[in-house]
């Protein structure tokens, strides 16, 4: 849903979201990174061969950094937005779809 037609407060609130949760993305891809090329016996330091070792790395990494992403943002609209749904501000299925699918609850719009 597009951000445009948020209140200010909401607008922040999910910037704050996003950016905790795209942190929390990347510092995992690069972690999984790490321990995958390890467990594949590659060498991040190093230029590595192209071989099926090296493309099925390339592969889990083009596929496995937007996951991470996305897994870090649902992580953080989770733990970041339950104290307005323990609060009654929304309910638990504005909490989930507002997590999960990224839709905005009709509230926090002008």
């Amino acid at each position: 849903m597009s951000l445009a037609g948020l209140r200010r407060m909401y607008l922040g609130f999910t910037t704050i979201v996003g950016l905790v949760g795209v942190a929390i993305g990347i510092a995992s891809s690069i972690w999984l990174t790490r321990v995958g090329a390890s467990a594949m016996g590659l060498s991040l330091t190093k230029a590595m061969p192209f071989d099926h070792r090296a493309l099925m790395f390339s592969i889990s990494v083009a596929i496995g950094w937007p996951i991470c992403i996305y897994l870090g943002c649902v992580v953080a609209a989770l733990t970041l937005a339950a104290p307005m749904c323990w609060q009654g501000r929304i309910t638990l299925r504005q909490y989930l779809l507002y997590a999960i699918a990224s839709r905005y609850p009709m509230s926090w719009r002008r």
